[in-house]
């Protein structure tokens, strides 16, 4: 008769459950807070690999900077130092994240980082 007796269902309130809930969920966030630094930067660092290989095909083998107002260049620089210059600021950017506390300001700084070489795109591939 102990075999078909009903298992008592325990209430929980919305409190407990939330609590046993957070409880499970808590490692899972710590690890994400620990690791925040290389979550935040691998979009990052495949935006910079994806833009730099773009560049490589599209620049053309001089590349111009700092466009006067005539619609000259003032400096003419190669293409490979036009590709890599970009992103070995950006991958500074990156780093800096990891000797930073605050991680957020270098990663905004190496977001903003990923308009270089798109500048250098527009003002060469549309000049004046």
């Amino acid at each position: 008769m102990a075999k078909y007796q009903k298992k008592k269902v325990q209430l929980h309130t919305f409190e407990e459950k939330a609590k046993a809930f957070a409880d499970k969920v808590r490692p899972v966030w710590q690890w994400v807070y620990r690791l925040r630094g290389l979550i935040l930067s691998i979009p990052i660092a495949a935006a910079a690999v994806i833009i730099a290989l773009h560049n490589q095909i599209v620049l053309p083998d001089m590349v111009g900077l700092n466009m006067q107002s005539n619609g000259e260049f003032a400096m003419m620089i190669a293409k490979g130092f036009a590709v890599l210059g970009p992103l070995v600021i950006t991958g500074v950017c990156l780093l800096l994240i990891y000797c930073s506390r605050r991680i957020l300001y270098p990663w905004l700084i190496s977001l903003f980082s990923l308009a270089l070489p798109l500048v250098i795109w527009f003002t060469n591939t549309f000049p004046g």
